[in-house]
């Protein structure tokens, strides 16, 4: 709950719940943060009428760790698909012949 990090009335100062918000009426907000290299995502789910229980609570919590997974390996795919294409332009533009070499010293 949002409320787990700041007080009700802070947030509802904030200017994602005067501009976001407001034109959803009263509401209850549950959110999900992950956080990788810096980079925080959160997932928000939004109510406007009953309250988040513990239940639901717990449900989140269960899937906190799939969603911090989750980004971690976006981010994972994201980097080695920058680096192939980085490599791959490296080869294209060089006259050159290239050759790997594994690491039990073997030409492959």
């Amino acid at each position: 709950m949002i409320t787990d990090f700041m007080p009700i009335e802070d947030f509802q100062k904030t200017e994602f719940c005067t501009l976001g918000l407001r034109s959803w009426g009263p509401h209850q907000i549950g959110a999900v943060l992950t956080s990788f290299n810096d980079e925080v995502k959160a997932l928000t789910l939004n109510r406007t009428h009953t309250p988040f229980n513990e239940r639901d609570r717990a449900v989140l919590n269960l899937i906190h760790p799939h969603l911090s997974l989750s980004h971690y390996n976006a981010h994972a795919f994201e980097s080695a698909h920058r680096s192939i294409h980085e490599l791959q332009a490296v080869v294209e533009a060089a006259p050159a012949g290239y050759a790997y070499v594994s690491p039990a010293a073997k030409i492959a």
